[in-house]
């Protein structure tokens, strides 16, 4: 039985070959030139984005033709926003990127956040990812759509006007329906929301507690029409005030002081004073995001 030819290994020669030649060598033997190592890496612009850093899935046409693709990945570096810290759960690093790369439009607004993609460009599994997109809807700044999933919130700045004249208007008609009727334990409730407030650097939880906060005043009429109103408005406007918290930081100290100036005033059943603070409060949160979009924070 005739032995099987041997192919050489790539660029070398038996022993006691000569050099290689473009075609061989003088012994006969057929070189093929190795690949070399950097080729898969730049040969495709995919390739090349999962090697330097995260790509984000895209619906589009392939680069360089007409033919369409179903998936096709970019590099978008949301990773190097947020080290995970040791102390950092999965959960907290995932939200804690998210919403680095929401404020600072590395992720801009309409992008869509597919849970799947993004576990695998943080290295978690797809639960973190899903309750940190839960808390960033309830936080604003993403919106969850029923057919597309994820999708980063628009935030415009008409619109946060128009949120803040309604609520200028309304909540003094709260306050003025509330402040006699609620009850030392709803007060306890908003002190000890207060207190959390206080010693919060998470500014996602800072978000969501400011939020239940001012909810837990009108919680003696929460049935009313008004109250419904109100609720919407201030689920609508936290987006906004992540942007305003991110743009100016020492407005956190200034508002956790109004917020126990608030209870004290409601505590004397203060009317005039409870309404005239609420609305400071608004107003200066409403000019902190016009100075975020004034600078093109926003």
């Amino acid at each position: 039985m005739a032995r099987r030819a041997t192919w050489p290994r790539a660029g070398r020669c038996r022993p006691g070959g000569s050099t290689l030649s473009r075609r061989g060598c003088c012994c006969g033997h057929y070189s093929r030139p190795a690949r070399p190592p950097s080729a898969c890496a730049t040969s495709s612009p995919a390739g090349a984005g999962r090697r330097a850093g995260h790509p984000i899935r895209f619906e589009g046409r392939m680069p360089h033709t007409d033919r369409p693709t179903r998936r096709q990945e970019v590099h978008v570096p949301i990773g190097r926003l947020a080290a995970p810290a040791r102390t950092r759960t999965a959960y907290e690093h995932v939200r804690a990127t998210l919403r680095a790369a929401i404020l600072d439009r590395t992720l801009p607004a309409g992008a869509r956040l597919v849970q799947s993609d993004l576990a695998r460009q943080l290295g978690v599994s797809t639960t973190p990812v899903r309750e940190a997109l839960r808390d960033l809807a309830a936080e604003g700044l993403v919106l969850l759509d029923a057919h597309r999933g994820a999708i980063v919130r628009r935030l415009d700045i008409d619109e946060v006007r128009e949120i803040y004249e309604l609520r200028m208007t309304l909540e003094p008609l709260m306050v003025a329906r509330v402040v006699e009727r609620i009850s030392e334990e709803q007060l306890t409730r908003a002190e000890e929301l207060a207190g959390r407030m206080a010693t919060e650097n998470d500014m996602s939880i800072w978000v969501n507690l400011n939020r239940e906060f001012h909810a837990a005043f009108s919680e003696v009429d929460a049935k009313s029409r008004l109250s419904q109103i109100l609720a919407g408005l201030r689920d609508s406007a936290a987006g906004y005030v992540a942007v305003s918290l991110d743009a100016r930081p020492r407005q956190v100290a200034e508002a956790n002081e109004e917020h126990h100036e608030l209870l004290d005033i409601y505590r004397r059943r203060d009317r005039e004073a409870a309404i005239g603070l609420t609305v400071q409060h608004l107003r200066s949160t409403l000019a902190v995001i016009e100075e975020a979009h004034a600078n093109g924070l926003l």
